[in-house]
């Protein structure tokens, strides 16, 4: 850092008898720019040495900061290139035989047997789809567990004899019903 001489030393060695009065006003008005540029810079140590190296640290953290963009970009641009994973959404099937009563759940495939009673969730997500298949010819019932199951009129229970048909069951929250 760099020592700045007081502006009040300057205008004490000033000759002021060797000027003119105008020329000393103007030495006046100097002396006091000089004052009032000397506070507001700080005083006594003049801050530019420490202003350079702040900026050198400033340009040295830009330079970082865009060399990891760069890197970024360039990992963006590799993974884009990469052959992404096709992400299967589609709803995993549970594929089950049951041959006692059962509480079905969303998205299960039901093989059912000896002439039990299959019960549709009573709170089902929406779009959810049951299948219910008769196994052996026995009388399935299925039942609603609450709601209603639209076929061509509503009604809480449905049931199926012939051996080998399937019910498919699709939950539709705008109705509040099971539509085959």
């Amino acid at each position: 850092m760099t020592q700045v001489i007081p502006p009040g030393t300057l205008y004490k060695i000033h000759p002021f008898d060797q000027y003119s009065r105008e020329q000393n006003n103007l030495w006046n008005q100097l002396f006091l720019i000089i004052d009032q540029l000397y506070l507001r810079t700080g005083g006594t140590v003049d801050d530019s040495d420490n202003q350079l190296s702040e900026i050198s640290a400033n340009e040295n953290q830009i330079a970082l900061n865009l060399a990891l963009i760069q890197q970024l970009k360039q990992r963006i641009e590799d993974l884009e290139n990469d052959i992404q994973p096709q992400i299967d959404f589609s709803p995993k099937w549970n594929d089950i035989t049951k041959t006692s009563s059962y509480i079905a759940a969303p998205w299960d495939d039901i093989t059912a047997k000896q002439g039990i009673t299959i019960k549709l969730p009573s709170q089902p997500t929406p779009d959810s789809v049951i299948i219910v298949r008769n196994g052996d010819g026995s009388k399935i019932t299925i039942d609603g567990n609450g709601i209603k199951i639209r076929r061509r009129t509503s009604s809480p229970t449905i049931a199926t004899v012939n051996k080998g048909s399937s019910l498919y069951f699709r939950y539709k929250i705008d109705i509040n019903e099971y539509v085959l």
